[in-house]
C-alpha cells in the first residue's frame, strides 16, 4: 500500500517472545516514516496442555476483530505480520481476519537470527496434486495437506479421520526438492505461488465436490504460509475447516484435532463497535453491571440472614418455597450465599480475552465490549437490562459450583449432554431466584402475576441467547445449542398456558426430553452440527418429545406442524415465529394429555 499513511505491526508471539525491537529491523526507510501502531496477539497465555482449544479460539476472534475495527478507522494503514506461534492459532487469525486487506507477512530465520527475506523474487515451484476431476454430488468431508516444510504421511491422517473422504488434495513441492528443509519458503513471492494455489485448489474442491460438509486441513508450512491459507479459507463463504496439530508422541496419534474454523466464528470476527456501541459498553460496565452486581450480593446477604432456624434445600429459603418443596427442582444445588462471591467487583476496562471472564482470586468480573453490547441489544430499556444482568450473575455463580467455569473446564462443550443438564439446572436456579428477587424488593411488580413473570423471564433470556448469535442468517448450527433453545422454547410455551404457579413450577422442575432429527448432521472439533438447509435423506424430518404424562409424541411434518419453517425461523432469526410454533406443539400434546403436569 503505496499511499499509507500509518502502519499496523501485528505480532503473534506463541513458541517464543516476539519483541517490538526485533522486527523493526525489516522495515523500509519509508515504512519507518509512518506513523507505527502495535498489535499483540500473545498466545503465549494460552499454553495447549490439554489439547483444548477453545479460550484461546475466543481470545484471537476478539484480537482480530480489534484489528479489522482499528484498520477501519486508520483506511491507509499498512499491515504487517510477524508469527511464531502454533499452526492452529496463525490459521485462526488469518481465516478471522479475512482476506479483505492485504497484509505483508514475514517468517523469523533461526539460521540467519532474521526476520528480512532473504530473496524477493519466487524461488519455488509448487503444484496441488489429487484434484477432483469430477462431479461427484455425494456428502461427506475432504482433506487438503499442505507439504511445504514436510510431508503428511497417509498413515497420520488415516489415524485421525479414517480412510473414507471425498478427496484428498496435497499441495507440495514439484520436482525433486525433498520438503524436510524448513528454510524451503524464501521470499513473499513464494509465499504468494503458495497462496495462490491453495486458492485454486480450494475453488476446485467445492466446484468438483460441491456437497462436501467438513475440510480436514493439514498444514506443514512456516508461519506465514500458515496465516496467508487462513486468509483463503473464506470461511464466511465456505464450509468449516477442521485444524490439526502435529506433535509426534509415542503411542499417540501424530495429528490431533485443534481449531474447528467456521462460518459462524467468522461472522463473528467481523462484528465491529461504533464509537458509540463502545461508549454504551462503558456505561454498563461502570454503572449498570456494578449497581446488578450489588444487587445481587445485597440479596444473597439478606437469604443468608434469613435463612437462620431454618432447613432444607436451597429452594426453601425461597418466598414460593410452598409451591417448589412440591416440585423439587434440583434439591441437591446449594443457597446462592454459598456460591456468590460476596467481595467482587467489576474491571473497569474492556475484557479481550473472550466475552468475559471472572477470577476467584482478584473476585474482578472482567466483560467485553461485545458481551456488553449484546445483552443491551436484548433488552427494551435498562431495567430490563439490569434483570437481565441478574439471570447471568444467578447462572454463572451456580457455575462456580458445577466446577464449570472458563478457567477450570475449557473444552466442556465436547460434552453436549453433560452441558445441557448443567446449563438447564443453572438457568432454572436464576429465574426462581429472579422471582424470588423481585417479590422481596419489588413485589409490588409480580404480586398475584408470577407465573407471567416467569413467562417474561423466559422470554428475555431466549432474547439474550439469540444476541450471541452472530450473523443476520445461520445456515449450520451446534447440535446442543439447538436443543437448549428447543428446550426453553417448549418449556416457554407450557408456563405461558399454565392456570397456575405451581403447575409452571412443576413443569419447570426438570429439563424436558426434545429432539429434533432430519437436519444434515457433521462432525468437527469434537461437536455435532446440524444443517438448516440441508435434509438427511435416511431420517424423516420430524420433532420428537417425551410428554408430562411419560407418553411419546412425534410430530411430522404437516400443515399445522411445518417442520421446514421451524428450520427456517432457526435459521433466519425468526423468535417470535418458533414461539408461536411451540403454541401449536402444546395444542398436539394436549390432545394425548400430557400437555402439563396433572
Amino acid at each position: 500500500m503505496s499511499n499509507a499513511n500509518s502502519l499496523l505491526i501485528i505480532r503473534q508471539p506463541g513458541l517464543r517472545a516476539i519483541s517490538e525491537d526485533e522486527v523493526l529491523n525489516v522495515l523500509t526507510p519509508e515504512e519507518n516514516r509512518l506513523r507505527r501502531y502495535d498489535m499483540l496477539v500473545d498466545m503465549q497465555q494460552y499454553p495447549i496442555d490439554g489439547g483444548v482449544w477453545d479460550d484461546s479460539e475466543q481470545y484471537i476472534l476478539q484480537r482480530a476483530r480489534e484489528i479489522r475495527q482499528f484498520a477501519d478507522e486508520k483506511g491507509a494503514v499498512k499491515l504487517l505480520y510477524f508469527g511464531i506461534a502454533e499452526v492452529p492459532h496463525i490459521l485462526a487469525l488469518g481465516a478471522y481476519l479475512g482476506d479483505q486487506r492485504r497484509v505483508e507477512v514475514y517468517d523469523f530465520s533461526r539460521d540467519r537470527d532474521s526476520w528480512q527475506w532473504p530473496e524477493l523474487d519466487n524461488t519455488l515451484q509448487v503444484k496441488a496434486n489429487q484434484i477432483p476431476k469430477e462431479v461427484v454430488t455425494q456428502s461427506g468431508s475432504a482433506v487438503i495437506r499442505v507439504e511445504i516444510s514436510y510431508a503428511v504421511a497417509d498413515e497420520d491422517v488415516d489415524q485421525v479421520i479414517g480412510k473414507d473422504r471425498l478427496a484428498d488434495i496435497r499441495i507440495q513441492l514439484e520436482g525433486e526438492r525433498s520438503p524436510m528443509v524448513a528454510s524451503t519458503v524464501r521470499s513473499p513471492e513464494d509465499v504468494q505461488h503458495i497462496r495462490e494455489t491453495f486458492r485454486k485448489a480450494l475453488a476446485d474442491l467445492i466446484h468438483y465436490r460441491p456437497n462436501v460438509n467438513l475440510i480436514h486441513l493439514f498444514i506443514s508450512a512456516p508461519a506465514p504460509v500458515c496465516f496467508v491459507i487462513g486468509q483463503e479459507l473464506q470461511l464466511r463463504n465456505n464450509v468449516p475447516v477442521q485444524t490439526y496439530r502435529f506433535r509426534r508422541i509415542a503411542g499417540e496419534p501424530a495429528n490431533k484435532q485443534a481449531i474447528l474454523l467456521t462460518a459462524e466464528e467468522a461472522e463473528s470476527a467481523a462484528i465491529q463497535l461504533s464509537p458509540e456501541q463502545k461508549l454504551r459498553a462503558s456505561e454498563i460496565r461502570t454503572k449498570i453491571w456494578p449497581q446488578a452486581l450489588q444487587s445481587v450480593i445485597d440479596y444473597a446477604e439478606s437469604l443468608r440472614e434469613e435463612s437462620e432456624g431454618r432447613e432444607g434445600p436451597w429452594y426453601n429459603y425461597l418466598r414460593s418455597r410452598t409451591d417448589l418443596n412440591a416440585a423439587k427442582p434440583f434439591p441437591q444445588l446449594p443457597p446462592l450465599w454459598e456460591v456468590v462471591q460476596m467481595n467482587d467487583t467489576v474491571d473497569p476496562e474492556p475484557y479481550t480475552g473472550g466475552e468475559y471472564g471472572h477470577t476467584n482470586d482478584s473476585n474482578r468480573w472482567r466483560l467485553s465490549d461485545t458481551l456488553l453490547i449484546g445483552l443491551s441489544d436484548a433488552c427494551r430499556d435498562d431495567y430490563e437490562l439490569m434483570q437481565l444482568i441478574r439471570l447471568f450473575l444467578f447462572h454463572e455463580y451456580l457455575h462456580s459450583h458445577h466446577s464449570l467455569t472458563k478457567y477450570n473446564a475449557e473444552g466442556v462443550g465436547r460434552f453436549a449432554n453433560v452441558l445441557e443438564r448443567l446449563d438447564y439446572m443453572a438457568d432454572l436456579y436464576a429465574l426462581l431466584h429472579q422471582l424470588d428477587y423481585m417479590l422481596h424488593y419489588e413485589r409490588q411488580v409480580v404480586n398475584n402475576h408470577q407465573r407471567e413473570f416467569l413467562t417474561e423471564q423466559l422470554d428475555l433470556v431466549l432474547r439474550s441467547t439469540w444476541a450471541f448469535i452472530p450473523g443476520t442468517v445461520i445456515n449450520r448450527w451446534q447440535v446442543r445449542s439447538v436443543r437448549r433453545l428447543l428446550n426453553w422454547y417448549w418449556r416457554h410455551a407450557q408456563v405461558q398456558q399454565s392456570r397456575s404457579l405451581s403447575t409452571a413450577f412443576n413443569v419447570l422442575a426438570q429439563p424436558p426430553a426434545i429432539e429434533l432429527i432430519g437436519p444434515m448432521l457433521s462432525v468437527g472439533g469434537g461437536r455435532i452440527y446440524a444443517s438448516m438447509t440441508q435434509l438427511d435423506p435416511t431420517v424423516e424430518l420430524s420433532l420428537g418429545m417425551v410428554l408430562e404424562n411419560a407418553k411419546f409424541l412425534r410430530i411430522l411434518n404437516g400443515i399445522n406442524s411445518n417442520l421446514p419453517k421451524l428450520m427456517d425461523a432457526f435459521r433466519t432469526r425468526q423468535h417470535e415465529g418458533i414461539k408461536v410454533f411451540f403454541l401449536g406443539v402444546f395444542e398436539s400434546a394436549k390432545q394425548l394429555g400430557g400437555a402439563l403436569p396433572s
